[in-house]
């Protein structure tokens, strides 16, 4: 009769079920918010790096614009219409990071001037910025050397392509 009323006695806490349960409950609710805040970091240093790489190009896009036209026949010698001049630049706001003790460079800049058969007093003129963010290299130029190399040119169109590209056309008056 003493081990009829034992079993009937309830203790108060938890189950090592219970306890087990909650903790996995409670790992998985971890895992899911850690997720969440590595992907939002990850946003958040792209944009970053897609302000600073679309800035350099409204800036390499304004010396370009400060050029007066006449000028620009210097980027063309003799003036031959439907050639194209290219010439990349530096970003000095995203400077090389030191990574292993060798420098890894974060961004590299691409001014194409472009004569025009169909309008010979026009030149048009693109600025293409690639850049790395965190291990990806946003645009065709992978290794970021300004230079649109064989095998880079994913969608074959002779244009280096990226996210950040601004194009205007010069007219002379």
């Amino acid at each position: 009769m003493v081990l009829k009323g034992l079993n009937k006695i309830r203790r108060g806490g938890f189950t090592l079920v219970e306890a087990a349960v909650s903790m996995f409950v409670i790992g998985l609710v971890g895992v899911g918010v850690s997720s969440t805040l590595a992907y939002t970091l990850q946003s958040v240093n792209d944009s970053t790096e897609r302000a600073l790489a679309m800035e350099a190009a409204i800036q390499e896009m304004e010396t370009v614009r400060s050029v007066v036209f006449t000028n620009f026949t210097a980027y063309f010698p003799g003036g031959v219409a439907g050639t194209t001049l290219r010439s990349g630049f530096l970003i000095n706001s995203m400077p090389d990071q030191i990574q292993g003790g060798a420098p890894i460079r974060r961004a590299m800049g691409l001014t194409e001037f472009v004569t025009r058969t169909s309008t010979p007093d026009s030149i048009l003129v693109r600025v293409t910025v690639c850049y790395r963010s965190v291990n990806r290299i946003y645009g065709e130029d992978q290794n970021l050397d300004g230079n649109l190399d064989a095998g880079e040119d994913a969608n074959a169109n002779g244009i280096m392509d990226s996210p950040v590209q601004l194009t205007s056309v010069f007219v002379r008056k």
